[in-house]
């Protein structure tokens, strides 16, 4: 399928995408501004990971591990009730935990309906977080330097009491040199001892002054001055962006459901009988063949050769014209062909069998107080009702006043009768009747021509009408000399008269 026929389908079904953006548009709308607005506070804290000297693979999973740690404890709840309770709300407002990547910061975002409140939420939980730290990096157990305070004092007593013992060697027993370098190796042992756990405290005081400064507020919030939702432009722009791609969609799932005839290739595919002509689409006004000096009389001209060669080439011919369906334009071109075939010389005379709902006379501007349902009904004779035209060679018999049961005049004996005598009068009698899908009225004239025309007109015609009409024509033995597309665009081969 090429693009000029996606195009193509996409003009054609402009409106389907026109109502589909709109009330897209209207739904976005109306959801922006009815929503509450909402604003977004950001407080940053640092969670000091890096480690004295050389950084090793270790200390990255450390520090990455760290970092995601505090981050599920900033957003959980035991964090979040006792924001509650400091702000004394029922209903804490959203938290929004990120990690500012490549960096130690972690941004602590609250939105609320409140920007003040959004932003006292986010200072008071880094706050929380702040005061937290130590008990949360230790667990609520013993720190390292509590455990080591604890076993250096027992250190301590130890060696004040191996220096007592020594003393009391010394002053009991000053000859006996075995016990005084026994008692002096134990002190020895103590003060070694008691050193290494000194410097272990001294190590673990100087981590846990660091500790206690390892969270820190880096940035505090700052009250917002403008919503961070809803976004109207960003809305918007999704709104236009969703409506055109729902309204295209639309188009081609309705073009693959619609199996309306729009191309005149779809048309000449479908139909088994030749193509006489292409009538492209334009105005008539009432009283005008509209042809004088204009593309369209070509048309018609081209139009009356085909059918010329089309038919037996009898001096007189009967042609009844129908379509599938109503509307398609068939009073129309049964007016025009008349008048085409009159100014060419011949003899013709055009007949409105349609006696339901007459148009012919409406196109000739001729008077229809009297017509062919007064021939049939025998109130009048026929040479009574026939009415001649502007155009020389050319003569009208109307509908005639509407009757109850037309179906039952139109299959009698007197409208064969009333074919044959028009015959002897003219070379050309053209019979504009109903169309054939709604009434029978078609069906039941069929045997009384010499050929039928069908009408199919681009943008109307179904495809599944186009079947029917042509099942039909063919099970009464109608003989179809050809089709004259209706309406027919560039696509068709007289695009040149467009």
């Amino acid at each position: 399928m090429e693009l000029r026929h996606y195009l193509e389908i996409l003009w054609g079904r402009k409106w389907v995408i026109v109502i589909t953006v709109s009330v897209t548009m209207l739904v976005v709308l109306l959801g922006t501004f009815l929503a509450t607005p909402r604003y977004q506070a950001t407080t940053r804290i640092r969670v000091a990971t890096a480690s004295a000297g050389s950084v090793t693979y270790a200390d990255y999973q450390y520090a990455d591990r760290l970092l995601n740690t505090y981050a599920e404890i900033i957003a959980s709840q035991p964090i979040l009730d006792e924001l509650g309770s400091v702000l004394e709300v029922r209903e804490v407002p959203e938290v929004i935990v990120e990690i500012v990547p490549n960096t130690e910061l972690i941004e602590i975002t609250v939105e609320d309906s409140d920007p003040k409140l959004a932003v006292t939420a986010a200072d008071t939980l880094a706050d929380i977080l702040v005061s937290q730290s130590t008990e949360l990096y230790s667990g609520g157990g013993k720190s390292p330097q509590e455990i080591l305070g604890e076993q250096l004092t027992q250190i301590e007593a130890e060696l004040s009491q191996a220096r007592e013992e020594y003393d009391l060697v010394v002053s009991e027993s000053p000859e006996d040199s075995s016990r005084i370098e026994a008692a002096a190796q134990s002190i020895e042992l103590k003060q070694r001892a008691y050193a290494l756990f000194l410097e272990q405290y001294e190590e673990a005081r100087i981590r846990e002054a660091v500790r206690a400064h390892t969270i820190s507020v880096v940035e505090r919030a700052e009250l917002p001055e403008t919503p961070s939702s809803p976004r109207v432009l960003l809305n918007v722009s999704l709104g236009v962006f969703v409506g055109l791609a729902g309204g295209i969609g639309l188009a081609f799932l309705f073009e693959n459901q619609d199996k309306t005839l729009y191309t005149t290739e779809q048309i000449e595919a479908l139909t088994t009988e030749p193509s006489l002509g292409y009538i492209p689409a334009f105005k008539i006004k009432k009283g005008s063949s509209v042809f004088d000096d204009s593309p369209h009389e070509e048309t018609f001209r081209r139009l009356c050769t085909q059918i010329k060669l089309s038919t037996d080439k009898l001096p007189h011919q009967a042609l009844l014209l129908t379509s599938a369906g109503v509307g398609e334009g068939k009073s129309m071109i049964v007016a025009n062909l008349a008048i085409t075939f009159a100014r060419s010389g011949k003899a013709v005379i055009v007949v409105d069998t349609d006696l339901r709902r007459p148009r012919l006379h409406t196109y000739l501007n001729v008077s229809n107080d009297q017509g062919l349902s007064n021939v049939l009904s025998q109130q009048t004779e026929l040479g009574e009702v026939l009415q001649n035209s502007l155009v020389p060679g050319l003569q009208i018999l109307t509908s005639g006043p509407l009757v109850r049961k037309p179906g039952s005049l139109l299959e009698s004996a007197m409208m064969g009768s009333i074919t044959n005598e028009l015959k002897r009068r003219a070379n050309y009698v053209l019979l504009d009747t109903p169309s054939f899908l709604a009434v029978s009225d078609a069906a039941l004239i069929s045997p009384h021509v010499d050929g039928v025309i069908l009408v199919i007109s681009r943008g109307l015609t179904r495809e599944r009408e186009l079947f029917d009409v042509q099942r039909q024509l063919a099970s009464i033995r109608a003989n179809v000399i050809g089709v004259v597309i209706n309406r027919a665009g560039q696509d068709g081969s007289y695009a040149y008269f467009q």
